[in-house]
């Protein structure tokens, strides 16, 4: 069973979590949604930049 809770990244340092995130992808991330959000509100953290994907 898949477990999206794993996904949440532990600190603001955890870029790793990324990743994971992006492989599971919609609807899986669904559930957390609103974990991921709180990562995106200070736009000094690594989490808040969009990533570039060539």
């Amino acid at each position: 069973m898949f477990d999206a809770e794993s996904l949440v990244p532990r600190d603001k340092h955890d870029i790793a979590a990324l990743s994971g995130i992006e492989s599971a992808g919609y609807p899986a991330i669904a559930p957390i949604l609103d974990d991921l959000l709180a990562w995106t509100a200070d736009g000094n953290w690594p989490f808040a930049q969009p990533r570039l994907v060539f």
